[in-house]
């Protein structure tokens, strides 16, 4: 870390031309390298689904599970996407993170899925792309069904704390 505020000093006394997306982007490394120092310094950094990102199993099946939120994940596909039995994976994953693997993945997809309606997206946008309600090919949404927002995305918003 001393040597990127070493190269940001150097950037802001002498301001060449692009300094000052050098020094943007040499701030954006110094927040990389500080949460990372965190991560491998503080113990209360490796609890919780932070410490389980660390696992070389329990990690790339979170990463799954954020990049793909859409797939119809189960317990078994995930655990075989880790190498591992469903039941070792299960068990790894609710030790490390400290819920189970399909809990948290219904969370990440609550979350997605509030953002979405937040951000103006249908409910049924929303429960195509996460799959929630599969409906009928035959099913065509009204344009009043289609507009609505859920009675649970008001629940989910007034859970969700403000980001100040």
């Amino acid at each position: 870390m001393r040597s990127t505020l070493s190269l940001m000093a150097a950037e802001a006394q002498q301001m060449r031309p692009g300094g000052e997306a050098v020094i943007t982007r040499l701030g954006d490394v110094l927040v990389i390298q500080a949460i990372r120092a965190w991560i491998e310094g503080d113990p209360e950094a490796q609890r919780g689904w932070l410490g389980a990102l660390q696992d070389p199993r329990i990690g790339p099946a979170i990463a799954l599970i954020h990049r793909h939120p859409e797939r119809a994940w189960t317990l078994g596909s995930l655990a075989a996407e880790v190498a591992m039995s469903r039941s070792a994976f299960a068990a790894r994953f609710t030790e490390l993170v400290g819920e189970p693997a399909m809990r948290y993945l219904a969370r990440w997809r609550m979350h997605l899925a509030a953002t979405a309606l937040r951000d103006g997206a249908t409910v049924t946008e929303v429960a195509d792309r996460f799959a929630i309600a599969p409906r009928p090919r035959s099913a065509a949404p009204s344009s009043a069904s289609s507009a609505s927002r859920p009675a649970l995305f008001v629940v989910v918003e007034r859970r969700t704390p403000r980001r100040r």
